[in-house]
């Protein structure tokens, strides 16, 4: 579509774009956008009274049920990262939820790539979503399809990004570009809106707006922002996004000229999932708590109280002891920032809750024998402007000043060995390999999760009456001093 007039406003906006006026007998449609991006399995509702594919999929029914001219897109992103019913069932329960809720069609993410279990399971999980990617190759889809909503011819492309993790994406080479200006250049002809459905972040979009103008409108993901305002770009096309975890629906409310084949208006906002504003779809509620009980029984069990909530630091002492006590090795490491993923709410704490802060990266722990010198090597540059971000349990240490640098002092024998119970992504992602430690080759697969751990650590040590945050408040802290 070739803009030359487009008027934003709503809520957030009031931005006018003078053009040259239509005859009077132009007909103009409406349509309606509605986008989620980077759910990030968070399938249950939250504690906050936010978010939930229940909310989702009730606030998506509420609109359809008052208007015939709606489009539901996705921009990626819809595993991982969440919750212990989606781990559980290989994130398929989400895309039943997408697919109950009336999402029309998705681009893939980064994480949704990781497993071939995950695409495999969208696409036989939700039937009735078009799944459009031109640059992801692990599933044969489509690069593109139109939509004709109330008269409009919808083009939606999907990209996504490059990922480390599948070496078969290709955002940034030219060839990929190339593929995606050939791919507007066919479709604009024989549609009246083109839409770049991409999980990209906002900078991206901006970059790739310069070679393709023709396009009206990305609707992204990726860098999981909350975009109240669109961006615009330089051709006249709108960026939108719609943060993060199920906490909010996009609204792009569009007047189309479909003789001029132009965008007249277009009102943006975002919708929050407030559960007291938002209607719930006891179809999805129901499939979650069905799910629940077949796959993770134990997942509602209140395992702890607390005062108030509690933040991953606070938290990563606990862990440490918990994971040496249940590998039972001398040393217990944990990475809290780097493994959690969601503080621990105030009040009753379940298992369910225990998992969503890190279960899904600390689901594998794995025990080694290191030597005092490698334990060192790991835990000195995980101090931070004075801040300890890694946790642990069975020695003390001393962080000293050291020239410009940091040192540690231990009580640790630098020549002799420990067993250590580590989560194995913080081993690979977070120890510095280049040093001389070997554990990785001899590293052994435990029987028990972060989440079987820790839960089984609160039930055995803290009293019922008292609070968890009260507990860590009384735990040492690792034993360290700053000097």
């Amino acid at each position: 579509m070739r803009k030359q007039s487009l008027l934003v406003r709503g809520g957030y906006i009031a931005i006018l774009v003078l053009a040259l006026a239509l005859p009077v007998f132009a007909e103009t449609k409406s349509l309606l956008l509605l986008h989620t991006n980077d759910l990030h399995a968070r399938i249950r509702p939250g504690h906050d009274a936010l978010g939930g594919m229940p909310y989702v999929s009730g606030y998506i029914h509420q609109v359809r049920e008052q208007r015939q001219d709606v489009l539901v897109l996705d921009g990626g992103d819809v595993t991982e990262k969440g919750d212990m019913v989606s781990f559980m069932t290989h994130n398929s329960i989400m895309y039943e939820a997408m697919n109950e809720a009336g999402h029309d069609v998705a681009v893939p993410g980064n994480h949704d790539m990781r497993d071939p279990l995950y695409l495999e399971g969208a696409v036989k999980a939700a039937p009735k979503i078009s799944f459009v990617c031109m640059n992801c190759f692990r599933q044969n889809f489509e690069p593109s399809k139109v939509f004709t909503v109330n008269s409009v011819r919808v083009a939606v492309i999907g990209l996504t990004v490059k990922s480390g993790d599948d070496a078969n994406t290709t955002l940034n080479d030219e060839e990929c570009m190339n593929r995606l200006v050939k791919e507007v250049d066919r479709i604009e002809p024989v549609s009246d809106l083109q839409v770049i459905l991409c999980h990209l972040g906002s900078e991206t979009c901006l970059k790739i707006s310069k070679r393709v103008p023709a396009v009206d409108i990305f609707v992204s993901g990726h860098t999981h922002e909350l975009l109240e305002k669109p961006i615009h770009t330089d051709s006249g096309a709108l960026i939108v996004q719609a943060g993060e975890y199920a906490q909010h629906v996009g609204r792009v409310d569009l007047q189309i000229d479909l003789d001029a084949r132009q965008v007249k208006q277009a009102d943006v906002s975002l919708v929050k999932m407030d559960h007291k504003m938002i209607p719930c779809d006891a179809k999805v509620m129901a499939l979650i708590e069905e799910r629940t009980k077949a796959v993770c029984p134990e997942a509602n069990r209140v395992v702890a109280h607390s005062d108030e909530a509690v933040n991953a630091i606070t938290f990563g002492r606990l862990a440490a002891e918990a994971l040496r006590r249940s590998a039972q090795t001398d040393i217990g490491l944990f990475n809290a920032p780097y493994i959690f993923r969601a503080d621990l709410p105030a009040g009753d704490i379940t298992v369910a809750d225990l998992f969503l802060s890190g279960g899904f990266r600390g689901y594998k722990i794995i025990k080694m024998t290191l030597t005092g010198k490698d334990i060192e090597a790991y835990i000195t540059p995980q101090f931070k402007d004075k801040q300890i971000v890694v946790s642990w349990d069975g020695f003390n240490a001393k962080l000293e000043r050291a020239l410009v640098n940091w040192k540690v002092n231990s009580s640790l024998d630098p020549q002799k060995h420990y067993s250590v119970a580590i989560p194995e992504l913080e081993w690979q992602k977070r120890y510095p390999h280049e040093s001389n430690g070997s554990g990785m080759k001899k590293a052994e697969p435990c029987s028990f999760s972060f989440t079987d751990s820790v839960a089984g650590y609160i039930t055995a040590n803290i009293p019922k009456e008292t609070s968890l945050n009260a507990y860590l408040k009384s735990m040492p802290k690792n034993g360290c001093e700053i000097q």
